[in-house]
C-alpha cells in the first residue's frame, strides 16, 4: 500500500538512515512499496527543502546523515487535528479504570509526543472542549478485573463460567458464556455471547458479573454472527428478530426527533400540522416501548400491535398507581 508522504519521510529518516541501515533509492522503494523515482524525489525533499545533511557512500552503496543533530521537522497540525485529539484525550474517560486504560493512555501519549511544542492536550483540563460523559457503571475495580478475564477469554476463544444476575427476574444464576464481542454503551460494558443455558447469543452487563474464571474449553465463534450487523438491528443492546416499528410524533416531539438519528434503520415520513413518523426496523420492542413513554401523549404507536399494547398496558398500570395516590396528594401544576 502506497505510504503518505510524511509517514515515508518519518520512515526513510528514522528507520532507515538514521539506524545506520544505509538505504538506497531502490532499497527504499521496494520497502515501502512506490517506485524508485519516489523515493529519488523524497531524498531530494529531504536534503534540499527540509536540510538535511543527507550524503551517499559509494562504499555502502546507501545513503547516511553527515551530522545526527538534525530533526525531521513536526508535520503542520491544523485546528480541527488538534481539536480531534484533544477530543481522544478527553474521550479516555471511556476506558479509565478498564484493563484498556494502559493501553489507550500510551497511544495518545505518543500521538501527543509527536506534536509540535506550541499544541498542548490536557486530558484533564477543559480548554475549549468538554463532554458530558456518564461515569462507568458499576465498581471500577471489579469492572476492570472481569474486563481483563473476558479480554483473554475473546482473544483464546475460551468459555467463560460466571455468576450473573439477571435485573429483569432479580435472580442470581451460574452461567457458561462464550464472549464473542465487547461493547462499552451509556457509561456500562457489556459483552455479546453465547449463553449456553438459553443456547442462543444474548448481551450480558459485566458489572452484574461475579465470580468469573476461564474454564480452558475452547469455542468457535458461530459462523453467521456479526458483532455490527448485531448492533445495527437492536435497539439499545437487545438484539432478535428484527420488527417493522413504525411511531407517530406531534409538535413539539416530533422537531425533537428530526434533530438526531435514533437507529441506522429508521425512515421519517412528514405529516400534516408538523407531525412525524418514525419507521424502524428493530430488535428489543421491552426497550423501544420503555423509550416511548418519556415522550407522554405526543407519541403514539402505529405499529406493530404487540409494541401499542406493551405501552398501553404500562399506561394502565401508571394510572392506577397515580389513581390510588390522588387522595392524599396535593393538587397538581401544569408541567410546562
Amino acid at each position: 500500500m502506497n505510504r503518505p508522504l510524511m509517514a515515508r519521510l518519518q520512515l526513510i529518516d528514522a528507520a532507515r538512515i538514521r539506524s545506520g541501515r544505509f538505504p538506497n533509492a531502490r532499497t527504499l522503494a521496494q520497502e515501502l512499496e512506490v517506485s524508485v523515482r519516489t523515493v529519488q524525489r523524497d531524498l531530494e525533499l529531504l536534503r534540499d527543502q527540509l536540510g538535511a545533511p543527507l550524503a551517499y557512500d559509494p562504499r555502502r552503496r546507501g545513503y547516511y546523515y553527515t551530522r545526527t543533530d538534525f530533526v525531521l521537522p513536526a508535520p503542520p497540525v491544523s485546528p480541527m487535528e488538534v481539536a480531534a485529539l484533544q477530543t481522544a484525550a478527553h474521550l479516555l474517560r471511556l476506558v479509565a479504570g478498564s484493563a484498556f486504560e494502559g493501553l489507550v493512555r500510551g497511544f495518545i501519549d505518543r500521538l501527543v509526543a509527536s506534536m509540535p511544542e506550541a499544541v498542548t492536550v490536557d486530558p484533564q483540563g477543559q480548554g475549549d472542549l468538554s463532554f458530558g460523559l456518564p461515569a462507568i457503571r458499576g465498581d471500577e475495580a471489579h469492572v476492570t478485573a472481569a474486563l481483563e478475564i473476558l479480554q483473554e477469554a475473546l482473544v483464546s476463544r475460551q468459555t467463560v463460567a460466571v455468576h450473573y444476575y439477571s435485573a429483569y427476574r432479580d435472580a442470581w444464576r451460574h452461567r457458561y458464556i462464550d464472549p464473542y464481542h465487547l461493547h462499552y454503551r451509556g457509561g456500562a460494558w457489556y459483552v455479546i455471547g453465547r449463553c449456553h443455558w438459553r443456547r442462543r447469543i444474548l448481551v450480558f452487563a459485566v458489572d452484574r458479573m461475579r465470580d468469573l474464571r476461564l474454564t480452558g474449553r475452547r469455542f468457535t465463534v458461530q459462523p453467521r454472527f456479526s458483532a455490527r450487523k448485531f448492533l445495527e438491528t437492536a435497539w439499545e443492546l437487545h438484539g432478535g428478530d428484527p420488527v417493522e416499528v413504525q411511531i407517530r410524533f406531534r409538535p413539539p416531539a416530533a422537531r425533537y426527533i428530526r434533530e438526531r438519528r435514533w437507529h441506522p434503520s429508521q425512515e421519517l415520513q412528514e405529516g400534516p400540522e408538523g407531525s412525524l413518523v418514525l419507521k424502524l426496523k428493530v430488535a428489543g420492542l421491552a426497550e423501544v416501548a420503555r423509550w416511548l413513554l418519556q415522550f407522554g401523549s405526543s407519541a403514539e404507536v402505529l405499529a406493530p400491535a404487540a409494541l401499542r399494547e406493551m405501552v398501553v398496558e404500562e399506561i394502565r398500570r401508571m394510572a392506577a398507581v397515580y389513581s390510588s395516590s390522588a387522595a392524599t396528594s396535593p393538587t397538581p401544576r401544569a408541567i410546562r
